[in-house]
């Protein structure tokens, strides 16, 4: 859809003419006249509409869509498998940690226990 903006500056009115069609970069333009900014907008949105207008490179026709669909299937699957591993090595080390973690709360007890109980005997 073209965006028609009236300016007036130093050198009179003028008339700024933004399309923002995609896959196309945003395209501008100025003219002296309303008239003409309105016939280029019409005849430059056709073309696009038409395919005629410039060239459009590879990549600007991809959109976000088609490389996440790219993403899930080409790099998930890799990433999944070495993550199996990774995960069940951590499921060990957290189990390893919760042990040793019960360990050292009963020897700390114990000894803060035997601590306590030692200075009230005197």
């Amino acid at each position: 859809m073209a965006t028609i903006r009236k300016r007036e500056g130093k050198l009179g009115i003028s008339y700024d003419v933004q399309i923002r069609i995609r896959p196309y970069p945003p395209t501008n333009q100025s003219f002296k006249k309303l008239t003409e900014a309105k016939r280029w907008a019409e005849k430059t949105e056709m073309d696009m509409r038409e395919g005629r207008y410039g060239c459009i490179s590879e990549s600007r026709k991809k959109t976000l869509s088609d490389a996440i669909e790219r993403y899930r299937k080409y790099v998930l699957p890799n990433v999944q498998k070495k993550q199996e591993g990774a995960h069940s090595r951590l499921v060990a080390r957290k189990n390893k940690a919760s042990i040793a973690q019960r360990n050292h709360s009963r020897r700390h007890y114990r000894n803060k226990r035997q601590t306590y109980s030692f200075r009230n005997r005197w």
